[in-house]
């Protein structure tokens, strides 16, 4: 696995999260795929999770800035600090939560 798909596995993941994220997606997964999903959810620490939706609101807003909101460009929303933090916690935590998916 690419440490970029990696990276980008944990974000979904913690995304999933969201409560934002889960009620986007409840009426797209089956049962078993969304009992899965919040046993993963389970397995990461609080602390993570409560990180996680600080940045990922504060990303959230940037969105409504005038210079993303209306930019044809759909990269535009990874253009703020806010998205680096976001990404940088991905970063950081992608080894730890690697570590303990392959332990199971």
């Amino acid at each position: 696995m690419t440490r970029r798909l990696m990276i980008a596995g944990v974000a979904v993941l913690l995304a999933a999260q969201s409560a934002i994220v889960l009620d986007a997606v409840a009426d797209q997964i089956s049962i078993e795929q969304r009992s899965r999903l919040n046993a993963e959810i389970a397995g990461v620490p609080a602390e993570l999770r409560t990180r996680f939706d600080e940045l990922y609101r504060d990303w959230r807003t940037t969105w409504e800035r005038p210079d993303i909101r209306v930019s044809s460009n759909s990269k535009a929303v990874k253009d703020s600090d806010e998205f680096r933090a976001l990404a940088s916690l991905a970063r950081k935590s992608a080894s730890s939560i690697a570590a303990n998916a392959s332990k199971k």
